[in-house]
């Protein structure tokens, strides 16, 4: 592939070439356009607006110092950027995903174990969950009673799928909570409301500083909502590398002076930069291991 990426970045400069030296040619910004060189790295970025986009962005603006192009490629987050990622004739080659993400396509795909590189952490993605202050739900282990609880998702593609469906794999018990694919916003809403055919609970999965609409909610109105304990205890399976793909966390949720107010116990699972090993160039690669090594903390900054 990178022969055939090399006669094409010849053909753009040699067509380029002769519109230079065409006699009393002159070449607009459209015709440079128009031979504009490829990017040397596609990578899957989420959607715009969340937390993969902008780690894909700060990224992107890095590599521009290092003479690298890199192509932000809008997808539907975890599970299809691994897809992206394993297509031998396709473009992405680099992708942002959740290592229980990455567990549970590889028991589906065990030959992709080859054809990726972990390049780095981009820290930890927490399950939250959002119910109302009058619902039984208090901890994870009433998600696992059998008691006819509808659980709101995202979308069937979503990190927070992948993430439950894994739990429910880890502890079939989980799977006696019913699944409803939707707007979680939406969902919020129905919580709020009390309608009759209201969902439960909610679920998320991010970055544990990150206040999205629907925690600011539920944290601005704890009257009418609450963030439910969730235990790993039963969420015992381990990464390629033997990590454990859910660990047990402490968030800080609000803070009265200088002491929290408000911690949620709950699991959490990594997030991982991965490279495929065959559609990158030995520039991109090279420039890629000197903006890890140097430059991650303007990509990645913990303190986010």
């Amino acid at each position: 592939m990178a022969d055939t990426r090399l006669i094409s970045n010849i053909r753009r400069l040699a067509l380029l070439t002769a519109l230079l030296l065409m006699p009393g040619a002159a070449v607009n910004a459209a015709d440079t356009e128009s031979v504009s060189l490829p990017p040397d790295i596609v990578i899957g970025a989420g959607h715009p607006g969340r937390g993969y986009w902008g780690v894909a962005a700060r990224l992107q603006q890095v590599a521009a110092e290092h003479e690298l192009r890199v192509e932000l490629r809008e997808t539907g987050g975890s599970i299809e950027n691994l897809r992206l990622l394993a297509e031998p004739e396709g473009p992405v080659s680099l992708v942002l995903t959740q290592s229980d993400a990455l567990v549970d396509y590889l028991q589906q795909n065990p030959g992709f174990s080859s054809e990726f590189d972990v390049l780095e952490s981009i820290g930890d993605e927490c399950v939250f969950i959002i119910t109302g202050t009058g619902s039984g739900i208090r901890t994870s282990e009433d998600l696992k009673a059998d008691k006819g609880y509808r659980l709101a998702i995202s979308g069937p593609d979503s990190g927070v799928a992948v993430t439950f469906r894994g739990m429910s794999r880890m502890d079939p018990a989980f799977g006696n909570t019913e699944v409803v694919f939707m707007d979680t916003v939406e969902a919020l809403e129905q919580i709020r409301t009390g309608d009759e055919d209201a969902v439960d609970a909610l679920m998320l999965v991010q970055r544990p500083k990150i206040r999205s609409t629907e925690i600011r909610q539920a944290l601005s109105q704890q009257d009418r909502f609450r963030l439910v304990t969730v235990t790993g205890d039963s969420l015992t399976g381990k990464l390629p590398d033997g990590k454990r793909v859910f660990e047990q966390k402490t968030i800080p949720m609000l803070r009265e002076k200088y002491e929290s107010g408000l911690n949620l116990e709950t699991v959490c699972t990594e997030g991982l930069l991965l490279a495929s090993k065959d559609k990158l160039s030995g520039k991109a690669r090279t420039g890629l291991n000197r903006i890890i090594d140097f430059q991650w903390m303007s990509i990645y900054p913990t303190r986010e």
